[in-house]
């Protein structure tokens, strides 16, 4: 198992946004004067689209790395050795991934993925994915999952008593 990682960095701002200016964020930018106008022309964090749009091109790139996207959840992706056996399988969610598999036909397309992705993270056998930790015997290769550490986490909510939803304004249809 292999989980990574990727970086915004890659994403570039959509032309239908552009141009954006803006103000000098908070320490300034090395050898740019403080009164310059700066064009922002990509990663803009927070941004409403920009995991949206950051799919699309991730998407995209592992199309042309051979991955087929599942026709039931297009997040879910499937890798094919020639013969039609499954080389891998990639789980992806906002700027997250995990994949595995193995075989050559893998290795070829990760390195197409990592030649357009820089990386964060990059783990073998281990790492975490939407909240869980996923480990890999060496041995059995067997994979175990657990959301231990979120779950310790998790802050309880706790309802004002004696409120219904119908008294508290909210919709019961």
């Amino acid at each position: 198992m292999i989980s990574r990682v990727l970086s915004w960095r890659q994403r570039k701002l959509d032309a239908k946004y552009r141009p954006v200016f803006a103000w000098h964020p908070a320490g300034g930018i090395p050898h740019v004067p403080q009164d310059a106008v700066i064009e922002v022309v990509g990663n803009v964090y927070g941004q409403n689209d920009a995991p949206a749009s950051w799919f699309r091109i991730f998407d995209a790139e592992a199309k042309a790395a051979k991955w087929t996207p599942s026709k039931f959840d297009p997040c879910l992706y499937t890798l094919r050795n020639p013969d039609g056996s499954l080389a891998g399988i990639m789980g992806v969610h906002v700027d997250d991934v995990a994949l595995g598999g193995m075989g050559p036909i893998l290795q070829q397309s990760i390195d197409h993925l990592k030649s357009r992705f820089p990386l964060q993270k990059w783990r073998l056998g281990t790492g975490e994915f939407c909240g869980a930790f996923y480990k890999q015997d060496p041995l059995s290769k067997e994979i175990s999952t657990s959301q231990q550490q979120f779950a310790e986490t998790m802050k309880l909510l706790h309802p004002e008593r004696g409120k219904s939803r119908q008294a508290s304004g909210a919709s019961t249809s």
